[in-house]
């Protein structure tokens, strides 16, 4: 029996990144539903990484996050008069952090 053969591709997506993105499409329109974020072809890590963005965000008070019923769409909207307000350098470090593991 062949000895089965995976190949594993790391796929890097910087939480910084997907946060910098999300607040570059606010700063075009102010409001938008989370899923116009996406492309059809996104992948999984991509989606969930953006999510995080959001919630950094959020917790940065940057954007916040709407949703009118159970399972309804989430609308993401900017908190800031100017994305240039927002600071990063926590991201920095989260990013640092999950590195060395």
């Amino acid at each position: 029996r062949p000895a089965s053969v995976h190949e594993v591709r790391l796929e890097r997506v910087s939480l910084r990144e997907r946060s910098e993105f999300v607040l570059a499409r606010l700063s075009v329109s102010r409001r938008m539903d989370f899923e116009s974020l996406f492309p059809e072809e996104a992948t999984r890590l991509e989606i969930i990484v953006t999510f995080l963005a959001m919630l950094e965000l959020m917790k940065m008070h940057a954007i916040h996050a709407e949703q009118g019923e159970q399972f309804g769409s989430i609308v993401i909207a900017l908190a800031v008069e100017d994305v240039s307000e927002v600071r990063f350098e926590g991201l920095d470090e989260y990013e640092h952090a999950a590195e060395k593991e």
